[in-house]
């Protein structure tokens, strides 16, 4: 069987600053791509439909990446509840 994996204090810790910061690097893209989207939109001549994709896209795809780090670490229950937190 499975052993689940135990943390020490400072794996624990070491996992919370990075889940803050991957958290607050995907904020801090959001909000230029809100800022910036406008004429993103009119460069491309994209739709409000194409302009939503390409904004959500981005953000699933950090997502998906932190899912798999979080999946190789010991702290999968705190990444998995931050990450329902943070949806």
């Amino acid at each position: 069987m499975n052993q689940p994996l135990s943390a020490t204090g400072g794996q624990r810790n070491y996992a919370l600053v990075l889940s803050i910061l991957a958290f607050t690097l995907c904020f801090a893209v959001w909000t230029i791509f809100s800022i910036i989207g406008i004429q993103i939109k009119e460069d491309f001549n994209l739709t409000d439909t194409q302009l939503g994709l390409l904004m959500a896209t981005q953000g699933e795809n950090m997502s998906v990446h932190l899912s798999i780090i979080a999946d190789m670490s010991a702290a999968k229950t705190f990444s998995k509840k931050l990450r329902l937190l943070i949806w």
